[in-house]
């Protein structure tokens, strides 16, 4: 009986660096379709990223607006939640690799300093708003009327536009008949009580007032 081997040889086969008898035609360097890492090798972990810090960030500059007085209220949710955005921004770079840990420390440090100064300078504003206020009602007549011939010129009603706009009396006591406010003037030229009015003068039935700001209006003498 014949060996069955006897005429049958093996042929080993010789394949290029970087391929392999599964894979004969795949370039080297490259992974088949489908493959996945063996144990042991480690892929590499995308770095986390840091929304909490770019948001805090632009809030925080938003929020400088509350520096404004009177209408930065309307920034103060802003300020808040840049407070919140930057410090959770600060606790993830702190306690993963994530990044911008500068970008939510500036967001924390502008927002800080807007809901401080901002508080500072709104209550100031409306402190004065009520002294104003308090000093307009109570303003009483004063004890030496004023006299001269700015002060004999200005006593009456005076309109804007044809709008009845002020009343001089002669005891210095003057009458917004829009908002009825109450202030003393003096035949210097100026009014107390108030911190709009700069100075005044009056010149062939026509009264130039000048407002804090640059700005001037003439009012006629109403008949």
């Amino acid at each position: 009986m014949s060996n069955p081997n006897l005429f049958h040889t093996e042929t080993e086969e010789v394949y290029a660096p970087g391929m392999s008898a599964e894979h004969p035609n795949l370039q080297p360097g490259i992974q088949p379709h489908g493959y996945y890492p063996q144990y042991g090798q480690h892929l590499p972990i995308p770095r986390p990223t840091n929304g909490w810090a770019i948001a805090g960030f632009i809030l925080g500059v938003l929020g400088l607006g509350f520096l404004i007085p009177v209408i930065g209220w309307f920034s103060v949710p802003l300020v808040i939640l840049a407070l919140v955005f930057s410090i959770l921004g600060l606790r993830r770079a702190s306690y993963s690799d994530a990044p911008y840990r500068g970008l939510a420390l500036a967001g924390l440090v502008l927002a800080a300093l807007s809901l401080l100064v901002g508080t500072i300078l709104n209550a100031v504003v409306f402190h004065r708003a009520d002294s104003l206020a308090a000093n307009w009602s109570v303003a009483q007549p004063l004890a030496v009327p004023p006299s001269g011939a700015q002060a004999e010129a200005a006593i009456g009603e005076w309109s804007f536009n044809g709008v009845p706009w002020f009343r001089f009396l002669p005891n210095g006591i003057v009458e917004n008949l829009q908002t009825h406010e109450r202030f003393n003037w003096h035949e210097n030229g100026t009014f107390t009580n108030t911190v709009a009015v700069q100075n005044w003068h009056v010149d062939n039935n026509i009264m130039t007032i000048d407002w804090f700001g640059g700005q001037t209006f003439t009012y006629e003498r109403h008949q």
